[in-house]
């Protein structure tokens, strides 16, 4: 990567936003109003895809949601795990892309992305999911049930293998 480039946030443009894939309920299907959900639980991983000759960076989100509840009838806390699944989408062109994105010719080396870029594009990508979950998520007992506020730079700080 150049010394000399630099992070403008006005040189990146989300292009797309979409739903991939996304469910609410599970094998036991159950009903709880909102009222009785006493807890939620988000679960996030983060994948990162980049097209040099498109100058693109992709991010996909994968969220899973685990639920706490009340049980009417013996008045115990129950949960169920992985209760909405959630696959989201995003990209963003990059327009001065090859002076903060470098890609080696072989394929299983890790691509050396600009700290900035990729921490701005996941923070964009995680607070739009936040609105998207919280629009399909109406109607169902996760309804309320907000993405937490965190810190992007979480996203980054576990194993993981972005792709070119």
């Amino acid at each position: 990567m150049s010394k000399k480039a630099t992070f403008h946030s006005s040189k990146v443009h989300l292009t797309d936003a979409r739903i991939l894939s996304f469910s609410i309920g599970g094998e036991n299907e159950f009903y709880i109003t909102p009222e009785e959900l006493v807890g939620v639980v988000f679960r996030v991983k983060s994948e990162e895809f980049f097209d040099t000759a498109q100058k693109l960076a992709r991010v996909i989100l994968n969220i899973q949601t685990d639920i706490q509840f009340e049980d009417d009838e013996s008045n115990e806390l129950k949960s169920v795990t992985s209760i909405g699944k959630f696959r989201l989408g995003f990209s963003f062109l990059v327009d001065n892309f090859e002076e903060l994105i470098q890609i080696s010719e072989k394929e299983e080396t890790i691509p050396s992305v600009d700290g900035t870029l990729i921490t701005h594009i996941l923070a964009i990508a995680y607070a739009t999911a936040r609105g998207m979950i919280l629009v399909k998520t109406m109607g169902t007992y996760l309804e309320g049930a907000i993405l937490p506020i965190i810190d992007p730079s979480e996203l980054l700080n576990k194993p993981r293998q972005p792709q070119v």
